[in-house]
C-alpha cells in the first residue's frame, strides 16, 4: 500500500487497495517540541510580585503600561495575567519585556493559599495534599522548569474528526464500494 497523502485516509490509486487490510486512515499529525528558553521558574522570597519573561505562559493577558522595582534597577510591564502553575492557577501575574527568567513571588504563593517547605535541598510548593512544584536547588538556586510541553500544528477539521471517531467519508465509502464491486443506489 503507498503511503498516503496528507489529508487523505485512501490510498492514492484505487488499484493500490489491499482489502485485506481493513479500514485505514492515515491521518497525519504534526507537533513540535515548545522552546524551553524562558521555561525555567525561580522561586523568589524577596519579591512582591509574579513576573514572567515568557509572554506565551499568560493565560487571559490584559494590556498595562507600569514600572516595577527590581533588586537590579526596573521592569517593564506591558501585560498582567494569570499563568497555570503545573495545575494551579496564579494570579496577578506580571509580563516584564526586559526580564530574562520567571520568578514565582513565594508570598503571593502563600496568600493564595500554597505552602512553602524545605525538603532534602529541595524546595516543594503544596496546595493541600497536592504538590504544585519541586524545586530542586542547583548551586545557590531553587530552579525548575515547566512540563515539557508540545504545540500542535495542524488543527484537525470537522471531516478528521469523523475520520477519528469511526465514521468513514464518502471518499473512502466510494472507494471501498469500488474495490469490492458493489453497486451504488441512490
Amino acid at each position: 500500500m503507498n503511503q498516503v497523502d496528507k489529508g487523505s485516509s485512501l490510498s492514492s490509486t484505487d488499484d493500490d487497495f489491499d482489502s485485506k487490510s481493513g479500514f485505514y486512515v492515515g491521518e497525519e499529525m504534526n507537533h513540535v517540541a515548545k522552546n524551553q528558553s524562558n521555561q525555567k521558574f525561580i522561586p523568589h522570597s524577596g519579591a512582591s510580585k509574579t513576573t514572567i519573561s515568557n509572554f506565551e505562559l499568560l493565560i487571559d493577558p490584559k494590556h498595562i503600561k507600569m514600572l516595577i522595582k527590581t533588586s537590579s534597577g526596573s521592569a517593564s510591564i506591558t501585560h498582567t495575567g494569570k499563568l497555570n502553575f503545573n495545575g494551579t492557577i496564579i494570579q496577578p501575574v506580571f509580563h516584564a519585556t526586559n526580564g530574562n527568567t520567571n520568578l514565582i513571588s513565594l508570598s503571593q504563593l502563600e496568600d493564595q493559599g500554597i505552602r512553602v517547605f524545605h525538603k532534602n535541598q529541595m524546595l516543594i510548593l503544596k496546595s493541600g495534599k497536592k504538590i504544585v512544584m519541586e524545586f530542586p536547588r542547583k548551586g545557590k538556586l531553587y530552579i525548575s522548569f515547566i512540563k515539557p510541553s508540545i504545540n500542535q500544528v495542524e488543527i484537525l477539521s470537522k471531516k478528521d474528526w469523523h475520520i477519528l471517531l469511526g465514521h468513514p467519508s464518502n471518499e473512502y465509502l466510494e472507494k471501498l464500494l469500488k474495490t469490492l464491486k458493489i453497486q451504488q443506489h441512490a
